[in-house]
């Protein structure tokens, strides 16, 4: 499937502001982008049945939520989990604002089982313990989601930004992941780094270490030997050019792929940080194409 660029859905009110701050990425814009759009946010849903905290792991940050369309069919439901994004040293599952659960809930609207989880942080914990965690938590999910309607054999896993960067880990570093196969059918990929080299920032450095010939050890793209699932790459227009050359790049790698169902996608009008925080808000950039993919590949 090649590259896909509809016409923009970006709220009015917000539309402008993203274009004149450009591919930027800083507190300002992340915060103005947050209060624009948390006014949007509905709350929570009588439809949906939400179950908090559950451990995966015997850290603190090892926690995750399940929520579940409150009336659903008697066969079991598709699964989305998604990890979060916050510059490796931040983020959570869910926040006092509404953010990151608004994700989980729009697949939990569209009828999905949704697991929102969260991992440990850098610099405390460093390479490679976020796909270690992606690990743990599908692992928990495979054991678990059945007692929640969810299906674990339908499983997709959904990374933004940092949580991306973990998840492509996962999926191409065979020395992260249990033997067995990956343990999900399929795989959304928003706004990642790919290869830390191509970036300029301590929060990189305190993920990967500042040792440059060590960064390009663990870029995704030192790992891709082996076939990938079916996987759907997401960015933004406004995304700093570094995550858009990195999306560009792992386009390239998995469509020279044997037996890859790739899709592609960069959002006009988004940028690294609206396009997450738009989902719920009524706004239908991306949510319902990536509901889609789920459904597509996780039938």
């Amino acid at each position: 499937m090649g590259a896909e660029t509809p016409s923009s859905g970006v709220a009015a009110g917000i539309a402008d502001r993203i274009r004149a701050w450009g591919p930027v990425l800083n507190p300002e814009v992340v915060a103005d982008s947050r209060a624009f759009y948390t006014a949007r946010l509905g709350g929570s849903s009588p439809d949906i049945v939400e179950t908090p905290d559950i451990a995966y792991g015997e850290d603190g940050r090892q926690r995750l939520d399940v929520y579940r369309p409150r009336t659903s069919d008697a066969a079991p439901l598709p699964v989305v989990i998604f990890f979060h994004g916050g510059g490796f040293n931040g983020g959570n599952k869910a926040d006092a604002t509404g953010f990151f659960q608004n994700v989980a809930s729009s697949f939990a609207r569209h009828g999905l089982i949704a697991v929102a989880m969260t991992y440990r942080l850098a610099p405390a914990f460093q390479w490679p313990s976020g796909s270690l965690d992606v690990a743990a938590a599908l692992a928990w999910t495979r054991r678990s989601i059945a007692d929640h309607g969810g299906d674990p054999e339908r499983i997709v896993i959904f990374g933004q930004s940092a949580g991306a960067t973990h998840v492509a880990q996962y999926l191409y570093d065979d020395r992260h992941r249990p033997t067995g196969g990956d343990g999900a059918v399929g795989a959304i990929l928003m706004s990642g780094v790919y290869d830390p080299t191509g970036f300029d920032s301590p929060a990189i450095e305190s993920y990967f270490g500042t040792d440059r010939s060590r960064q390009a050890e663990r870029s995704v793209f030192a790992w891709m030997s082996r076939r990938a699932i079916p996987t759907f790459v997401v960015a933004a227009e406004f995304d700093p050019p570094p995550f858009l050359a990195d999306a560009a790049r792992l386009r390239a790698a998995l469509t020279t792929r044997d037996g890859v169902a790739l899709r592609y996608r960069v959002v006009p009008g988004h940028n690294h940080a609206t396009l997450v925080l738009q989902f719920e808000s009524g706004d239908d950039s991306i949510g319902p194409a990536l509901v889609e993919f789920v459904r597509a590949v996780a039938r």
